[in-house]
């Protein structure tokens, strides 16, 4: 089971617990609150730590995608583009002076 599905079925059990919970208070039953309350927590805890390692992983994977070499060779419009680009960045660098 993926860490997608594990989180959307501790969201599932959590919105179980709020529901049981939301009874459990309308019956003023504490010990069930209490329980609930715990069953909550621990579920938070453990979607939160889902979360992270999923945000762990995507980040590693990210940075393996960016360390992988580019090995395209550019189009002849490609390289007319970067050519108008070069021309035009050289030209703020190095303006033409001012006759006045």
């Amino acid at each position: 089971m993926n860490i997608n599905q594990q989180v959307q079925k501790l969201n599932d059990r959590l919105d179980k617990y709020k529901n049981k919970l939301a009874s459990a208070k309308q019956r003023n039953d504490r010990q069930m609150m209490a329980q609930f309350n715990n069953e909550l927590e621990k579920a938070t805890k453990k979607i939160a730590s889902l979360k992270n390692q999923q945000k762990r992983q995507v980040g590693s994977e990210g940075g393996s995608i960016k360390t992988m070499a580019f090995n395209r060779v550019l189009t002849k419009a490609e390289q007319a583009d970067m050519g108008k680009l070069k021309k035009s960045v050289n030209s703020y660098e190095h303006p033409q002076p001012h006759a006045c």
